[in-house]
């Protein structure tokens, strides 16, 4: 190609001043872009007519029918349409008549929020009475525990000394049943008008024995 400039759609050969034109590369080169883009043409042509030809009178007359079938439902509907409008307009006046009566119920809700609120303040005050109460019952009741437990404890220690005092008892009781009413006197030993002396010895006096009491010496 003997030149850079080219035709903005297509892209043909054109020429500047300072270009030297190679009339055969260039024209050849046209020719072919040129008969490109007519096939195309003729190729969107012949789809097109393809397109058209399938297209027959019966096609034509069944789209007809079926846009007047359309036209009669557009007629009914219309009908049907006016009606709802007019059942809206009967709702419109309802809605209308009804409007005082929302305004007195939203009246009444509005006291009915306001004895809510006053109710919900009398119980918190009632839980935080309850609460305090609650505090002093939970002292109370740990006093009580305390007061239990050194019962239990003492109930402990009385029957312990309950039962140190009947092993004392029952000890003594063994004692007093086995204690000598009367001293016998052994081997070697004499016992006259209560003087305990030993024989076989140096004959001395060991004590007296006196109601049951023995006094050594």
């Amino acid at each position: 190609m003997s030149t850079i400039q080219q035709t903005p759609n297509i892209g043909l050969t054109t020429y500047v001043g300072i270009d030297k034109p190679l009339f055969l590369n260039d024209h050849s080169r046209d020719m072919e872009i040129i008969d490109a883009l007519i096939k195309g043409i003729n190729d969107d042509i012949v789809d097109i007519q393809r397109v058209i030809d399938t297209v027959s009178t019966q096609n034509i007359d069944d789209l007809i029918a079926r846009m007047m079938a359309l036209e009669v439902k557009v007629d009914n509907n219309a009908n049907l349409i006016q009606s709802l409008l007019t059942s809206l307009a009967g709702l419109t006046s309802e809605v209308g008549k009804n409007t005082n009566r929302i305004a007195a119920l939203n009246s009444e809700l509005e006291t009915a929020k306001e004895d809510i609120a006053t109710l919900k303040q009398c119980c918190d005050n009632v839980l935080s009475v309850l609460n305090e109460h609650g505090a002093s019952i939970t002292q109370n009741t740990n006093a009580i525990e305390n007061i239990n437990n050194e019962i239990s404890r003492i109930k402990q220690d009385v029957i312990g000394n309950a039962q140190d005092i009947r092993t004392l008892a029952t000890q003594l009781a063994t004692s007093l049943d086995n204690k000598q009413d009367k001293l016998i006197a052994g081997t070697g030993i004499s016992i006259v008008d209560n003087v305990i002396s030993s024989t076989g010895g140096s004959g001395n006096v060991i004590g007296t024995y006196n109601d049951g009491n023995l006094t050594l010496g």
